[in-house]
């Protein structure tokens, strides 16, 4: 019984998402605050990911105004508070 619904719940996956898939991205592009710019992985991922390789993944469709914590003058708590 349990394999019978994952198939089931698998196909209806598939099958609804599929239109998702085939839809164009709107354009948008979204202000990003990431961690300090002087960690690893912010110079490695959090970088890289937002300027480079989202918009390439999406066509240009989609890219971001990135910053970091430092940049921005705040601490880490304040940022939790203003989000």
């Amino acid at each position: 019984m349990r394999k019978v619904l994952a198939a089931v719940a698998l196909i209806s996956a598939v099958a609804f998402g599929a239109p998702a898939f085939a839809q164009d991205v709107q354009k948008h592009q979204f202000k990003v605050v990431g961690t300090w710019n002087f960690l690893t992985h912010w110079k490695e991922n959090e970088l890289p990911f937002w300027q480079k390789r989202l918009p390439e993944a999406s066509k240009g469709q989609l890219t971001a105004n990135v910053q970091s914590l430092n940049e921005l003058g705040l601490k880490g708590t304040e940022l939790m508070r203003l989000m």
